[in-house]
């Protein structure tokens, strides 16, 4: 008992320090274009392997209003204009090392079950810059081809720390989606 406690009070840490970091403003119109749904269509394009184990045709899905790749044979589970959730049964290790493979991350934090991966745009907002201008054009400019809005960081979830994440946001009507890894993109808007 002691330790189920343990576990929800760090997924309850994380996400309220996620959600502190995210400076989201639910009062600010998304520009035009970028709200999405989860029957858009979602642009192909085809990755560049340096990988001799890879096939080097491989066509990924890209993450809607994102150039991240989706994860294979990965589930839609929830779709808004701030959060795309989906899942699959593969274990997490495995999906990080997709990531891992497939585009620029940064891991910021591993706990059992647990990964907080940084996109690009994390890695942009954490340089240092020789001036302020220089820092707002790069980022102006990210956002721009973003259209308006894009993926900070990203979790991947498994086990125990997926399953409260399941019940948190769905309820009963998430049982389902149980005991699956799952992954969970946040979108912010461009706020500086």
């Amino acid at each position: 008992m002691k330790r189920i406690v343990i576990v929800l009070l760090r997924l309850v840490l994380v996400l309220v320090s996620i959600g502190c970091n995210s400076n989201d403003k639910t009062d600010k119109p998304v520009s035009p274009g970028t709200e999405s749904t989860a029957g858009d269509q979602q642009r192909e394009e085809i990755t560049k392997d340096e990988s001799p184990t890879k096939k080097a045709d491989q066509v990924l899905q890209n993450i809607p209003d994102s150039n991240l790749p989706m994860y294979p044979n990965s589930e839609l589970i929830h779709s808004d204009d701030r959060k795309l959730m989906y899942v699959t049964d593969d274990p997490a290790k495995d999906v990080l090392e997709f990531y891992e493979e497939n585009t620029q991350i940064t891991v910021l934090q591993t706990f059992m079950g647990y990964y907080l991966l940084g996109t690009e745009l994390y890695d942009v907002t954490k340089q240092d810059f020789e001036s302020t201008d220089e820092r707002r054009a790069i980022i102006d400019k990210y956002f721009e081809d973003a259209g308006g809005k894009a993926v900070r960081e990203f979790m991947i979830l498994e086990k125990e720390m997926a399953n409260e994440h399941i019940r948190s946001f769905f309820g009963d009507e998430g049982n389902a989606h149980l005991d699956r890894t799952i992954i969970i993109f946040d979108f912010i808007d461009y706020y500086m």
